[in-house]
């Protein structure tokens, strides 16, 4: 009897085990698959978003640096759409500050990109929506041309001129820059510099929606010098 008993403590010590064993296994490949799930977010936010170098971390006063720690919650956030999809809110966090910013990601299946959904008010603080010409121009409301000196027409043909534009959450052009080759031309593009400018800042465009929020974009406007129009006086129309 006292045989049987051992046996029956040993086969029930090695059930225990296993179990424990298995329960390991399982959190270690739930927490596998949350990291994995966890990178593809973040490549679909990094993709479609930038830091925003305007917005100044209270406790630093200084933009918000790119070398924080990601996570991912693994509980399904209540915007995401029924679908059989993964869908996962990701968290930005800065050691030694409170900003923690948010977003709801939905991954494709094939695990070939992913569509954010949400953004609380950190992530729209400190990161900018980086839209390409082809979306920005679908909110475009009116886009004047540059007018540029008369005596600029023979130096026009074949010189584009590429602006990155930041766009307000009012589709309101807030700042504009000269991207690309454009200041590498400089010779032949500096004198279409102020007037190009000046048409890009007039530019508006409709609210870029994330969710239910308007948030700030940016996006590349290009300017074809040879399509612009000239004013006959040689300076600019009033």
């Amino acid at each position: 009897m006292l045989k049987v008993h051992q046996v029956r403590l040993w086969s029930f010590a090695a059930l225990v085990f296993v179990g424990a064993l298995s329960a390991q296994c399982n959190a270690q490949d739930k927490a596998s698959a949350l990291a994995s799930v966890g990178m593809q977010a973040k490549d679909v936010v990094l993709s479609q978003f930038v830091l925003n170098k305007e917005a100044a971390e209270p406790t630093t006063g200084k933009p918000l640096v790119a070398n924080g720690t990601w996570s991912a919650s693994e509980s399904r956030p209540t915007d995401c759409p029924r679908t059989t999809d993964t869908c996962i809110t990701l968290i930005y966090s800065v050691p030694n500050t409170s900003v923690a910013c948010q977003w709801t990601v939905l991954l494709l299946g094939d695990g070939s990109g992913g569509q954010v959904l949400s953004e609380n008010d950190d992530a729209a603080r400190y990161y900018l929506a980086q839209l390409n010409p082809l979306d920005s121009g679908a909110l475009v409301i009116s886009r004047p041309l540059p007018v540029y000196p008369q005596a600029l027409r023979s130096k026009a043909a074949g010189l584009n001129l590429v602006l990155q534009a930041k766009v307000g959450t009012d589709g309101i052009i807030e700042s504009v820059q000269p991207v690309g080759g454009f200041m590498t031309m400089i010779s032949k593009g500096k004198a279409f510099l102020a007037p190009t400018i000046q048409a890009a800042k007039q530019w508006t465009f409709r609210p870029f929606m994330i969710g239910p929020r308007a948030v700030k974009f940016q996006t590349t406007i290009t300017f074809h010098a040879d399509e612009g129009t000239f004013s006959k006086q040689g300076s600019f129309a009033e």
